[in-house]
């Protein structure tokens, strides 16, 4: 019996850029493709395991058609340029200790201000609304602190643009970075952890107003 078999498109070609490419799970793919009646012309023992040198790769290619090599050839290309892309892109999310140093400083810095004014204009207009209208309204302590903790929010919304010109004039500027970079989630950690922790900072120091309360 003549030994025949159907060629492997394109689309399957790419499974062969598999880990387990040559062993007996790549067989069992590529199954489908052999018509009924029909004996494979690729050895099972010689898909029993990896390739291990040129001389094997020859020999496992030696049984294709010339279209199918096309297709493999291909592939393979498709593969080298996407894994080579996909270095290139994570040779450049990588920053510099300079750029960290001044996405932290630059995303620090505002938050401190921030939470002083913050929570400095919550205590003292808390303060405040509970001793004159907590007094005559009889509400207590807990909605005084949050009906000022709205006008400390109200305050941080117009403020807020002060501080970052502040900043600013003090020589804080934000370290360039490729979009690739600024998107990163390197970059998202550090200025999402460099503002909480500024914003940390800032509250426990806006808090000096409680030494003047008795």
């Amino acid at each position: 019996m003549a030994l025949t078999r159907s060629p492997i498109p394109f689309s399957s070609a790419k499974q062969f850029l598999m880990p387990h490419l040559f062993t007996y799970s790549a067989y069992s793919f590529l199954h489908p493709y052999i018509p009924n009646g029909t004996i494979f012309r690729f050895p099972i023992t010689a898909i029993n395991k990896p390739i291990a040198s040129v001389n094997e790769a020859t020999k496992y290619i030696s049984n294709l058609s010339l279209t199918e090599k096309k297709f493999i050839l291909e592939a393979i290309k498709i593969d080298i340029k996407k894994k080579e892309v996909k270095k290139e892109i994570g040779n450049i999310e990588n920053i510099t200790s300079k750029q960290v140093k001044q996405l932290i400083i630059f995303n620090v810095f505002p938050f401190i201000g921030f939470g002083i004014l913050d929570n400095m204009i919550l205590i003292v207009a808390g303060q405040w609304i509970n001793t004159t209208f907590g007094v005559l309204l009889g509400i207590s302590t807990t909605a005084a602190a949050a009906l000022g903790n709205i006008l400390s929010d109200i305050a941080g919304v117009g403020l807020s643009y002060y501080i970052e010109i502040g900043v600013r004039k003090l020589g804080i500027h934000q370290p360039t970075l490729l979009q690739e970079q600024a998107e990163s989630r390197k970059v998202r950690y550090i200025v999402n952890f460099s503002r909480a922790m500024g914003l940390t900072v800032g509250c426990l120091i806006g808090m000096f107003p409680l030494l003047f309360f008795e």
